[in-house]
C-alpha cells in the first residue's frame, strides 16, 4: 500500500473498507488459485491542521458524517490538543476581541451564572450591523450612570422573578459589549458596571461591590454634574461625578477611597445632602 495525502481537515476516521479493506492478489507460485491477503488499512498521517475552524469546501467529510472519497486519509488530532478544541471552536473564534474576552472573564469572575449570558451578548455584538450604536456621544462614567439609571428605575416599577431579572440583566449586557466593541467603555469600566447591575437587581454575586460609589436620585432633572460635585466634594476626594443624560435626576459620584462614601452616608442619615436645592436621596451600590 502507499500513502496519498489528506484530502482536509476535521475529525479523522479510517476510510471504511466494507470488512476487510483492499486487497492485493499474490501469485501462488504455481499459477493456479491466487490467495487474498487482507489489508491493515491505511498508516495514520500525523499532520496537524493549525487550532480553529476547519475549512468545509472540499474536505472530507468529519466524524458523523458522509463517506471519505476512496484513496484519502485524515490526519489523526495531535496529542497535545485536548479533543473538545479540535474541530469544535466557535464560529467567531477568527474575530475574537480581546478587550471583550477582558470583559467576558472578569464578568464570569464577578457575577454568577452569566457564560450563556456573555456568550449570547458577544455573539449579538459581533454580527451586529447597526449604524447607531447604543451610547454613542457619551463618556464610560455616563454610560455607567445610565445604565444604572436604567437598572434602579427598572427595580422601582417592576416585580420581577428571577427570570425577568435575567432577561433584563442580559440586555444590559448586550449594551455594555456593543460599548467595548467600538471603544466606548474598557473592558473593566463595562464588567464593573455589570457588577452593580446585578447587585441592584438582586443576582448572586462572586465578589462584594467595592465600596467607593454613591447613587444619588430625586434631583431636580436640571441638576447637573458641577451641581452634583458640589455638593459631595466635602466628604473626600472625588474621582468621577456624574449626572445621567437626559435630565433624569440620577447621578452618580465616586469617591477616592470608601470613606469618601461613609462621611456621605453618615450626613446622610444625619439629616440632609442638598443638591442644587432640593434634598437629594443618596444609596449605596449593593
Amino acid at each position: 500500500h502507499e500513502r496519498k495525502p489528506s484530502g482536509g481537515g476535521g475529525f479523522h476516521e479510517r476510510h471504511p473498507s466494507g470488512g476487510e479493506g483492499f486487497h492485493e492478489r499474490k501469485p501462488s507460485g504455481g499459477g493456479g488459485h491466487h490467495e487474498r491477503k487482507p489489508s491493515v488499512g491505511f498508516a495514520a498521517s500525523t499532520k496537524q491542521r493549525p487550532h480553529g475552524r476547519q475549512p468545509s469546501n472540499g474536505g472530507p467529510a468529519s466524524a458523523g458524517g458522509g463517506a471519505v472519497p476512496p484513496g484519502s486519509m485524515l490526519p489523526l488530532p495531535h496529542p497535545q490538543h485536548p479533543p473538545d478544541e479540535l474541530g469544535m471552536s466557535d464560529d467567531f473564534d477568527d474575530y475574537k476581541d480581546q478587550n471583550i474576552e477582558a470583559m467576558r472573564t472578569e464578568v464570569k469572575e464577578t457575577v454568577k451564572g452569566t457564560d450563556e449570558m456573555m456568550s449570547q451578548a458577544v455573539t449579538k455584538a459581533l454580527i451586529s450591523s447597526d449604524i447607531t450604536v447604543w451610547g454613542q456621544g457619551m463618556e464610560s462614567v455616563e454610560i455607567e450612570a445610565r445604565i444604572l439609571h436604567e437598572t434602579y428605575t427598572w427595580m422601582r416599577k417592576t416585580s420581577a422573578s428571577v427570570e425577568d431579572r435575567r432577561t433584563f440583566m442580559q440586555d444590559m449586557l448586550n449594551k455594555m459589549v456593543l460599548c467595548v466593541r467600538n471603544g466606548l467603555v474598557p473592558p473593566d469600566k463595562a464588567s464593573l458596571t455589570i457588577h452593580e447591575c446585578a447587585a441592584l437587581l438582586g443576582l448572586e454575586i462572586s465578589e462584594e461591590i467595592p465600596q467607593t460609589s454613591l447613587m444619588v436620585t430625586n434631583m431636580r432633572k436640571a441638576a447637573t454634574t458641577e451641581d452634583l460635585f458640589e455638593a459631595f466634594k466635602g466628604f473626600g476626594a472625588i474621582e468621577e461625578a456624574v449626572v445621567a443624560p437626559e435630565e433624569s435626576g440620577f447621578g452618580l459620584v465616586r469617591f477616592a477611597s470608601p470613606k469618601g462614601p461613609l462621611r456621605a452616608m453618615e450626613q446622610y442619615r444625619r439629616g440632609e445632602i442638598i443638591v442644587q436645592d432640593v434634598a437629594a436621596r443618596v444609596l449605596r451600590i449593593g
